[in-house]
């Protein structure tokens, strides 16, 4: 332990520096310009002889290839793995921070992929309902279209069943007005027709209030004992409140002098 040099400032082994430190083990990177040699003392002079300084530590050897090596400042010993730690460092955290990104968007996919699908699938089902509700619509239509022709249907049915609607009327020798309903007939006159069947020609005025479209006629002859001779029918159209108009009311049966009465009824 005597041989060791002790830590200072000597001479640059390697020529470069002024001076460079040597931490009593080995030589490290700091280095400064050699120091100014002291003032000469006085008495020194005088004696015409100056004495050369100490350049460093006198049992300080050269330095060897393991001495260069372990002389290697302790600051670069640990620099590099240092550095090579902090790189990976880097590196990971940089690893985990993309990991985390491309998770995220993974999941931001799946998530749109997702709506998307349910998308999709609303859009049929709307398809769906539009679908259901044009046919709904259809048969709604078909079933407004009935319902009116039930109630046209109804309208004439209750037409016909109207107290009023079709009345009768005779007269026991053919003379005199027949009243049925709105329709006054006059001048009534039952006769052979050219194919010797039977015929009746009359006045007929409508004393209604409102035009009649279409008016059925059914004129019918009976004997004295009730017994039905002949039916005959005629029709006018749109015979207007206050006309009279001559009809003529026709059948297939044999003309016979013997008929007693008859009636007539009208529908409209």
């Amino acid at each position: 332990m005597s041989d060791e040099i002790p830590a200072g400032w000597y001479p640059d082994p390697s020529g470069q520096h002024g001076e460079r430190w040597w931490d009593g083990g080995g030589w490290t990177d700091h280095t400064r310009a050699a120091a100014a040699p002291p003032p000469v003392p006085a008495d020194a002079a005088t004696d015409g002889v100056i004495s050369a300084p100490a350049a460093g530590p006198a049992a300080a050897p050269a330095p060897t290839a393991a001495a260069t090596r372990d002389s290697a400042p302790r600051g670069r010993r640990w620099g590099i793995p240092v550095a090579l730690g902090l790189t990976l460092l880097l590196v990971a955290g940089g690893a985990v921070a993309w990991w985390q990104v491309d998770e995220r968007l993974t999941e931001r996919a799946e998530a749109v992929a997702d709506a998307d699908a349910e998308a999709d699938e609303l859009r049929e089902r709307l398809v769906e309902q539009q679908s259901r509700l044009e046919e709904l619509e259809a048969d709604l239509a078909a079933r407004d279209e009935r319902i009116g022709e039930l109630e046209a249907e109804l309208d004439v049915v209750q037409a016909r069943e109207t107290p009023g609607d079709t009345d009768f009327a005779g007269s026991s020798d053919g003379g005199g007005d027949i009243v049925a309903g709105e329709f006054r007939f006059s001048q009534v006159e039952v006769r052979r027709d050219f194919v010797d069947d039977f015929e009746i020609r009359a006045r007929m005025t409508n004393e209604g209030p409102v035009t009649r479209d279409f008016v059925d006629i059914t004129a019918t002859i009976f004997d004295a004992n009730d017994r039905i001779l002949a039916v005959l029918t005629g029709f006018e159209f749109n015979v207007v409140p206050g006309q009279t108009i001559t009809v003529t009311i026709t059948g297939f049966d044999d003309y016979t002098p013997d008929w007693d009465f008859l009636e007539i009824a009208v529908e409209y």
